[in-house]
Order: structure tokens, then sequence, then C-alpha cells
């Protein structure tokens, strides 16, 4: 669990309105060579470096993806509904630049997979916050107001419904004679 307990500098140097102040002096922070100290201002936030990671639509949904193990680009292609080849080869190769994602090439043939690397694995608590905290907010309009339960009748149960509700109810017991 991350803990919010240590401020960032810009939160604590920040003025009452909320902005900082516009000129630094290296004198109020000793123990800062100049170099290091190079205008506190304008470093960006935590927060800023997170979200230019994770910029777009598409980075997190890959990271999500690519949460149980290396996959071919194609399966990739499949399982991103709405996103183009050029869009997905942008984003993968963007990724990759930024360390998130290694591609990785089988020797005997041309096919390539893409996983996370250590750096991108380490993406995996914030992208499944993003997830749980969606489906908090999700989960309570998708719930069917009930009927009165004179009016309640249970529809024909299609091919599929059927088979749901079996796996559901698990596997049958023996009967005893």
């Amino acid at each position: 669990m991350t803990s919010f307990s240590d401020p960032f500098p810009r939160a604590v140097e920040a003025t009452s309105e909320g902005a900082l102040p516009a000129v630094r002096s290296t004198a109020s922070r000793p123990g800062l060579a100049p170099a290091a100290s190079a205008d506190i201002a304008t470093a960006p936030s935590p927060l800023e470096v997170t979200l230019g990671v994770l910029d777009g639509r598409w980075k997190p949904l890959l990271i999500w993806q690519l949460f149980w193990g290396a996959r071919p680009f194609c399966e990739l292609m499949r399982r991103m509904p709405g996103m183009t080849k050029k869009r997905l080869r942008r984003e993968l190769a963007d990724m990759e630049r930024r360390g998130l994602v290694r591609r990785i090439v089988s020797p005997d043939s041309r096919r390539a997979s893409y996983g996370l690397t250590l750096l991108g694995e380490s993406l995996k608590p914030v992208v499944g916050g993003m997830y749980e905290w969606g489906l908090r907010l999700v989960a309570p309009t998708l719930r069917v107001p009930a009927r009165p339960a004179a009016r309640a009748v249970r529809p024909p149960d299609t091919p599929r419904a059927a088979v749901l509700r079996l796996l559901a109810e698990g596997p049958a017991k023996p009967k005893q004679v």
C-alpha cells in the first residue's frame, strides 16, 4: 500500500491559493547543491509523471491486457476493439521506448509477442486500482430494479442462459439409492 503521508515538495511549498511562488532560493533549502535544486516549481509532480506515462485511452487498456503474460500482436488487436493496427503499433512502440513493454520475437517464426517489463509490472496496482474504482462506479448502475413478485415470471432459458445456469450450479451430485 502506498503511503501518501510524505508530501511532495511542491505540495509543501504551495501557497494558500494553490499557486507556487515563482522564485526559489537555494539558501532556503540547505543541503541541496545548486544543480540539484533546479527550480522545484517547474519540476513535474509524481501524479503528472504517472499521467504522462499512462496518457491517452489505450495504454492502461494495453497494460490490462498484458497483466497475465505476453500476447502476440494479433491477439492484442482482437482484444482491443476500436483500435486500428496503426494506433496499436504506435502505442506499443511508445510503451517500448518508455521501458514498459518488451517485444519478444520467437526465433522460429517472425511473430512478435509483447510482455510487460519490470517497470510495466509496477503499474499493475495503478491500473488494477483504476479497474476496481470503475467497477464500484458502474456496479450500482448495472443493478436492475426488482419487479413486483406478482409480475415476476421467469423467462424461458436460451441455450446460453441454460449453460451459464448449469455452470453456476456446479457439478451434479450423484443420487443415493
